[in-house]
């Protein structure tokens, strides 16, 4: 008798290691596909961080060549506006020039001559 108590005391003892081990084996497989949720979570988010750093790069790379284009259309207009200043000036000093001439006036040594 004390040997069969003792051949079913180890068989519990046996059955409980069997739903020991179960048990763990469960949290290790719990514990792996939590660990590779949330490496997969990282991933995506490292993903989505880095989409949305590259869209800010191309929006300031964008606005960078706007501005850019701006600045050289502004100079060129600055440019034109000089050269146009220029010009009604030239013009300005010839329409002078021709009306001391029909007056009558020449410049000698620096002097401006007029004849009454």
């Amino acid at each position: 008798m004390e040997k069969e108590a003792r051949l079913r005391e180890l068989q519990e003892e046996i059955e409980q290691q069997k739903l020991e081990n179960t048990r763990l084996r469960e949290e290790v497989i719990r514990n792996r596909t939590e660990q590779e949720a949330r490496i997969w979570a990282e991933k995506v988010a490292m993903a989505e961080q880095a989409r949305e750093e590259r869209t800010e790069l191309e929006r300031q790379i964008a606005d960078e060549r706007i501005l850019s284009r701006k600045e050289a259309l502004d100079q060129r207009e600055m440019v034109r506006r000089a050269e146009e200043e220029a010009r009604q000036k030239l013009e300005q000093l010839r329409l002078s020039k021709l009306q001391m001439v029909s007056a009558g006036c020449v410049a000698q040594a620096g002097l401006l001559i007029c004849a009454p």
